[in-house]
């Protein structure tokens, strides 16, 4: 049937007459004009009310840009020139706000009779408040209890009455504006005050020091709020900070607390209170607590302790930061306290005074207007991020349903799991995994199709809604966080990783967790759907499969390296759209590994003898070499505690370092002989072609060609090892023989198949000066450590003489056992100085060829892939090739 538009005149303004026409309350229902009261108000006439954000509300993501305008027209008033006969700053418009005044019934807050609801300002309100809550501290501090106290302190009282909804003496301090219920325990001790962000802090769960997103080191938290190294240690021990007796410390590790000691006090091994008895007020004595040593070695991985704090969290503490230091330079102008208050009473004044708005009061019965306003207004302002219409959507689809307030809360949890911007990720990679796409960039402009409730017929969406009844959205929601779980434990190994539950083998768990971790250093994820299908259909369908997950994960590294190597992006690219179809179609028990590795037709130098020649002259930077070395290592470590071992190779970066062995600064300034590396290197002295114009340039001091030459192996698999080493370590550009005394004294160094090669034929014939040499040092270093020491650590020390009698020395004293050891460490010294001739590009043909080797054998698709190939043939050729690119490409330079 036809609009009736079409038949009749609508009378939009006095009385219809006549059959021809129709009133317009017969067909439009002006709930807009009666719902919508708009005024012009300064922020004085309504600030001083309770505000909410409302659930479907975005998050704070007012950043710098936004921070620094609003300081701009607040700093007008510092720069005014009050003796001019004009006004010299002008009030300001400060945009539009939106409010719905709640029911009474639906407050929950019991000392509340009042409760407006913010559609439209929230960052604005948001950051007034934190700009006044700085003020009123401000103000506080420049007080004193004189007559200042007595003519200015009600002004104190004023502005506080902006932050607090109570300001008598004694009363508890709640904040006026009630946040997103996911911030509002952190927001709400922010503006409380130190003990209640300390007692938050001391809750939240530390995460690995590795961990890049939602998570605050403890030392920034305190400087941040001025909060004291000291408190804070107390704190994370003391019983009154933690709700019904619990006993755990989220902040620590179970190592850190077994060194917070019985009584409440952490207390740094072998340390003693420098604190004399007391008596207390009965005459017995009483121990006063000892001082806690902040510099010590426990203080100071507790202070570098990550813990979880949302990057939402985090914007709070930056916009604190900002107006705070802004308002302190600006005080910093004025010499008296007088004049600095005076100041802030003002500037609170002409923000509220002067600053006007376009002030919307809508009625809250109207739900569905109430959202309407809310998407317009946003669409007109600072873009929503796509998780801030979801969540609006998700909010508007439960509205009026029994569940509601869970299904929001899980929703806001998987969020909080990954933030706003990993969740996006999340969604596209769960989407592809259960067959909406077979690509996550396919999704990129797609994904809040699947977050409308009324999709049009005609759409030409990639994604179906799944928000089209509240039974589908439970259903998605549920679903949702489930993976939520399983993506989490992918792509978060530091702090989760692979859990396949109580009949998992550890061993795959294992195994599984080190690829990934390498994977994720190599900065590569086109693998996240495949897994986390893979993962989750094993763990909650059919966990005698799970050798297949790891069998998926070698396959995966796989195809990684040949990528780097030599793999065309079309070719991987197809690899895994062809993977992803035949999972979708027959799930973990398809044909999906042999899918994903079927690449010698469309490109075959990614295989066989081809590969293995692109994997000889790739230049191994960083982040890829790093992880190519930890894969050969992981695979063929025999050590003790070899799980342990391995998991700390392959998850912390501060442990594990990739080492040049010629130096990437091979030009020794200051030195004897600033060119050794390159003579002993290049062997200058064998007349070869690339050795004679190495030493041309050498004669010419062409630094710069030479350090064009050098990086010719630099990065050169064969040139590269891996170092296993706490602490510092200096390398640098030392010689061979230096290095090779540096590289036996770190953990497990010949136990690691990346320096099979060098400890097997380098070492080997001076193994006994090198056990020898470190046997000496770590007397000396022993000896060292006796003459630094004094009172009570000089008696904790080593007895000089029980490292004589190790020794086998007659030595007299101290002094002289230490000359005597100085002198041995010379003799050996000489007897290695040889070593420093043996790292040549020879060495380095024959080292690429072994460790290429080991490689391949662990990321062959099959047995026969590199059974025809000579490791060590095609490395000497590849040698030569690039010493011929060297000479052909440098002569051009010889003077």
């Amino acid at each position: 049937m036809p609009s009736p538009i079409g038949e009749k005149i609508i009378k939009f303004t006095g009385s219809a007459s006549g059959e021809n026409q129709i009133p317009v309350h017969a067909l439009v229902n002006n709930i807009t004009d009666r719902a919508i009261t708009i005024e012009k108000k300064t922020l004085n006439a309504f600030f001083e009310r309770n505000f909410r954000i409302p659930d479907y509300q975005r998050g704070y993501q007012w950043e710098e840009e936004q921070w620094e305008e609003l300081w701009e027209e607040i700093d007008k008033l510092y720069t005014a020139n009050g003796s001019s006969a004009e006004p010299t700053i002008t009030d300001i418009f400060f945009g539009s706000m939106f409010f719905a005044e709640q029911d009474i019934d639906s407050i929950e807050e019991d000392d509340i009779e009042e409760l407006y609801d913010i559609i439209d300002g929230q960052q604005r309100i948001t950051t007034l408040t934190v700009l006044f809550k700085i003020i009123a501290d401000h103000m506080h501090h420049h007080l004193n209890e004189g007559d200042l106290y007595a003519d200015l302190g009600g002004e104190v009282t004023n502005v506080e009455e902006l932050v607090y909804r109570d300001t008598g003496v004694g009363t508890e301090k709640n904040v006026s504006l009630i946040p997103n219920r996911h911030h509002e325990s952190f927001f709400t001790a922010m503006l409380t005050g130190k003990e209640e962000l300390l007692k938050y802090l001391v809750k939240c769960d530390r995460v690995h020091g590795n961990t890049k997103y939602d998570a605050i080191r403890v030392s920034e938290f305190l400087d941040a709020f001025d909060i004291d190294a000291e408190t804070y240690l107390r704190a994370v021990d003391n019983d009154e900070f933690y709700p019904d007796g619990e006993t755990g410390r989220p902040n620590l590790t179970n190592a850190q607390a077994g060194s917070v000691n019985d009584n409440g006090l952490l207390v740094e091994e072998g340390q003693e209170s420098n604190v004399d008895e007391t008596e207390d007020e009965s005459g017995s004595e009483a121990d006063e607590p000892p001082e806690i040593n902040v510099n010590g070695d426990l203080a100071r991985e507790l202070l570098q302790n990550k813990v979880e704090l949302s990057d939402e969290n985090q914007n709070f503490i930056e916009c604190y930061l900002y107006f705070d230091n802004k308002i302190a330079n600006r005080l910093a102008e004025y010499d008296s306290d007088k004049e600095k208050i005076y100041s802030l009473i003002n500037v609170t004044n002409y923000i509220l005074h002067s600053f006007r708005v376009g002030y919307f009061e809508v009625q809250n019965n109207q739900p569905r207007l109430l959202m309407r306003i809310f998407e317009i207004l946003n669409d007109r302002g600072m873009e929503l991020k796509k998780a801030d219409v979801m969540r609006t959507r998700i909010v508007a689809c439960f509205r009026g349903d029994p569940e509601r307030d869970a299904y929001v809360d899980k929703w806001e949890n998987i969020v909080d799991e990954f933030g706003n911007d990993r969740i996006i990720k999340f969604l596209r990679t769960y989407f592809v995994t259960k067959g909406e796409a077979n690509s996550r960039g396919e999704l990129r402009d797609h994904l809040l199709e699947a977050f409308v409730q009324n999709p049009s017929e005609s759409s030409d969406a990639r994604l179906e809604s799944h928000l089209t009844s509240t039974r589908d959205a439970k259903d998605f929601l549920d679903e949702l966080s489930r993976y939520s779980k399983y993506y989490n434990d992918i792509t978060d190994i530091n702090n989760e990783g692979i859990d396949l539950g109580d009949s998992g083998n550890e061993a795959i768990e294992y195994e599984a967790d080190r690829i990934i971790a390498r994977l994720q250093k190599a900065d590569t994820s086109i693998w996240e759907p495949l897994v986390l299908g893979f993962y989750h259909d094993i763990v909650e369908n059919d966990i005698t499969e799970q050798q297949r997950l790891k069998d998926l994960l070698r396959a995966i590294e796989s195809m990684a390296i040949r990528k780097f190597a030599s793999m065309d992006t079309h070719t991987r690219d197809r690899a895994y759209s062809s993977a992803i179809t035949e999972y979708h179609k027959r799930g973990i028990n398809g044909d999906v590994i042999e899918s994903l590795t079927d690449i010698e037709t469309d490109d075959p130098s990614a295989v066989g003898e081809s590969l293995v020649e692109a994997l000889y002259q790739s230049k191994w930077r960083k982040q890829w070499g790093k992880q190519i070395l930890r894969k050969i290592v992981s695979e063929n470590f025999s050590g003790s505690d070899s799980d342990m071992v391995l998991r700390r190779l392959n998850l912390n970066e501060d442990i594990v370092h990739l080492e040049h062995i010629f130096p990437q600064s091979p030009i020794r300034s200051g030195a004897d002989d600033e060119y050794v590396w390159f003579k002993k290197f290049f062997k200058t002295h064998e007349g070869t072609e690339v050795g004679d114009m190495v030493e041309s340039f050498i004669d010419d001091e062409a630094d710069d060609t030479l350090e064009e030459i050098a990086e010719h192996y630099q990065n050169d698999i064969g040139n590269l090892t891996l170092l296993h080493y706490t602490g510092n370590l200096s390398i640098g550009n030392k010689l061979f023989d230096e290095k090779a005394r540096t590289y036996k004294a770190t953990t497990d160094f010949c136990e690691m198949t990346t320096s099979t090669y060098i400890c097997e034929n380098l070492f080997f014939p001076y193994t006994g000066s090198l056990e020898n040499y470190l046997q000496l040092e770590a007397g000396r270093n022993e000896l060292d450590a006796l003459n630094e020491a004094d009172g009570d650590e000089q008696e904790e020390a080593v007895d000089w003489t029980n490292i004589r009698d190790r020794f086998d020395s007659e030595a007299d004293s101290a002094d002289e056992l230490c000359e005597e050891i100085n002198d041995k460490l010379a003799e050996q010294r000489k007897e290695m100085s040889d070593l420093a001739d043996e790292w040549t590009y020879d060495t380095v043909t024959k080292n690429r060829a072994h460790l290429v080797e080991e490689l391949c054998a662990l990321i062959a698709f099959d047995d026969d892939e590199f059974a025809d190939v000579d490791f060590e043939d095609l490395s000497e050729e590849i040698t030569k090739t690039e010493n011929d690119i060297i000479t052909a490409n440098f002569r051009r330079r010889m003077s």
